[in-house]
């Protein structure tokens, strides 16, 4: 009897821990890619470590007209993104971290990688309490896309994570390099300078009051 007990509470002990296992591995993976497993070195993750930050990023490439696995295929119709290829991201910033994510670039990614301008940058809500970005711009000059989290949605603290980040190119994706940034400081307003006009008026007005006064003291 005491045996069959033992037998069941490891049993569900096992369970559960393959449980909490597939949870996390949800939490921290973007759906499998055909193309990842076809080119190979497509998807993976990369480890941000540079002054306060320490940041895990994921990546993956989809080729949305060689769609095999089924999660892929519901990722991909639901993105509003322009082109064949589809380059996601999620970022993770470590408990350990002590800056907090104000921003996350990609650049380098070649001259002819982002073909498509409108609607080939955005993101996807991850379904795991991530934070949305408030904006994502491309700077197609050097090819350089940008997301960033100072909106309502706050900045990325230490222990959460992004939303889905995502833009599309026609181009075959070629590999590009990272760029993460902090809360920007507020720049100091100067004091404002008055106007020529404004200045001419003052000095008017002053001379007035300097005639008045002198005539008071004269009667």
């Amino acid at each position: 009897m005491r045996a069959t007990r033992k037998i069941r509470f490891f049993s569900l002990l096992v369970i559960a821990t393959l449980l909490v296992q597939n949870a996390s591995a949800t939490l921290l993976s973007l759906p499998d890619s055909s193309y990842a497993e076809a080119e190979g070195n497509w998807q993976g993750y990369r480890i941000y470590e540079e002054d306060d930050f320490y940041v895990r990023i994921d990546f993956t490439v989809y080729d949305t007209q060689n769609l095999l696995f089924p999660e892929e295929t519901a990722f991909a119709e639901e993105l509003d993104i322009a082109g064949q290829y589809i380059y996601a991201y999620q970022i993770f910033n470590r408990i350990t971290a002590d800056e907090d994510v104000w921003s996350f670039a990609i650049f380098g990614i070649g001259e002819y990688s982002l073909e498509v301008v409108e609607k080939s940058i955005g993101s996807q809500d991850d379904e795991m309490g991530g934070v949305e970005p408030a904006d994502a711009y491309f700077t197609p000059s050097n090819s350089r896309g940008v997301w960033e989290f100072n909106g309502d949605g706050g900045y990325i603290l230490a222990g959460e994570h992004s939303w889905f980040l995502v833009f599309g190119s026609n181009s075959e994706p070629v590999p590009g390099s990272y760029e993460i940034k902090g809360p920007e400081v507020d720049q100091p307003v100067p004091p404002e300078i008055p106007e020529p006009v404004t200045l001419t008026l003052l000095g008017f007005g002053g001379a007035l009051m300097f005639v008045a006064r002198r005539r008071k003291s004269v009667q």
